[in-house]
């Protein structure tokens, strides 16, 4: 088994274990641990001897436990109060995987209105409650595991209420608390909608509206910059990243590089995708920064690009490589093996990696790369990587 599948399963053990201390069922680490090794998970001990990973994890089982830190007011609630309370309790049921406590927070009518976007989903939308409810239930069936700790422990940030007679909207930020949770990339928000209508006295809710971009949650080191190159919030990974990084760096609060020309290309692109935010529509756009280390170093790729209105550098992104990979091979004939092997150049790996990775020679690599040279027109790693990455990209 290669380093990245050991990897691979240490991560998942770990989130496995994350999620059992979030349904507030485990009193501790040790509990946890002995539940996994029942379940048959691999690399058990190793995954949680990490004394740091062990206190977030005590931390996470005793706040899921210890169930909603919001204060409820037994009194004459107001209309505002009330509405806040309904849209806790429907957050909470969620959370808990309890149907008939989301459903008591729904007009249940048939013109309910459910509509998201979701990073690793796209668009959803449902219309009407045999639709809406039916998928719900069917969501808590196929997931039924609670997580208590999402359910009470978020926060809530830049909320807004607005009432006029029997009906409302309330609009605001969920913040998970998944910042500081070893293992996590960092916060998890969602930017959310409700509804709600008074019917025969009750506060019901009749849209929901949720948008999750997920930005932060992604094993790609990932900086949220502004127009001047700003860090406005980085995740888990990118932490990790500058801690063994030599080209890049976090100066004054902005990210730079330390070569002058690539720094003057890095906040060119910033610029350029802090512009194409200016419409009603975000729009999306990306551009690789190729980094020529010399020397006959891999060469190393950033990504700058424009997403839901916001800027984001990240590092060797594979996803953003991947499709600018496709556009290439069909470009340039190139045949299976030898997409293989460019895919393994553009994430960096020198070549004797590269044809371990493909499980060849690296006499046969070599012979691989001078026939992509040949059908590119270049002549070195970096040359290709450049072109390879901007094949098809608007001038």
């Amino acid at each position: 088994m290669s380093s990245n599948d050991d990897e691979a399963e240490a991560r998942s053990t770990l989130g496995k274990a994350w999620w059992m201390a979030m349904s507030g069922m485990f009193a501790d680490w040790r509990a946890i641990e002995a539940q996994l090794i029942s379940d048959g998970f691999p690399d058990v001990p190793q995954t949680l001897t990490d004394p740091a990973i062990r206190a977030q994890v005590d931390k996470v089982c005793d706040a899921a436990s210890r169930g909603p830190h919001h204060p409820r007011d037994d009194g004459e609630p107001s209309d505002e109060a009330t509405i806040w309370r309904v849209i806790d309790d429907e957050h909470a049921a969620f959370w808990n995987r309890d149907f008939p406590a989301y459903s008591q927070a729904h007009s249940a009518s048939p013109f309910e209105q459910w509509l998201a976007w979701i990073r690793v989903g796209g668009t959803v939308m449902h219309e009407g409650w045999d639709q809406i409810g039916t998928r719900m239930q069917l969501d808590m069936r196929q997931d039924p595991d609670k997580n208590p700790y999402f359910a009470f422990q978020f926060k809530r940030q830049r909320s807004t209420l607005r009432v006029a007679s029997t009906m409302a909207w309330a609009t605001y930020d969920i913040i998970y608390p998944t910042s500081n949770l070893i293992g996590f990339h960092g916060p998890s928000t969602t930017h959310e909608v409700r509804i709600l209508e008074k019917l025969n006295g009750q506060w019901k809710i009749v849209l929901v509206s949720i948008m999750d971009e997920q930005q932060g949650q992604t094993d790609v080191p990932t900086w949220q910059v502004d127009g001047t190159g700003r860090v406005v919030e980085q995740n888990y990974a990118a932490k990790l990243h500058l801690e063994g990084e030599t080209e890049l760096v976090v100066r004054g609060g902005r990210l730079q590089m330390q070569q002058v020309a690539t720094d003057v290309r890095l906040h060119q692109l910033i610029k350029w995708c802090a512009s194409r935010r200016g419409g009603i529509m975000s729009a999306y756009e990306c551009r690789p920064l190729i980094y020529d280390p010399g020397n006959d170093m891999p060469a190393r790729v950033w990504w700058i690009k424009a997403d839901c209105g916001k800027v984001f550098v990240s590092f060797n992104d594979p996803q953003l490589a991947e499709q600018r990979l496709m556009t290439a091979a069909t470009t340039f004939g190139l045949s299976p093996s030898q997409q293989r092997l460019v895919v393994s150049i553009v994430e960096g790996l020198a070549l004797t990696d590269a044809a371990r990775r493909a499980g060849v020679q690296i006499s046969t690599a070599r012979t691989q790369l001078q026939r992509i040279f040949d059908k590119v027109g270049v002549r070195t790693q970096p040359a290709l990587v450049r072109v390879l990455l901007t094949s098809g990209e608007p001038g």
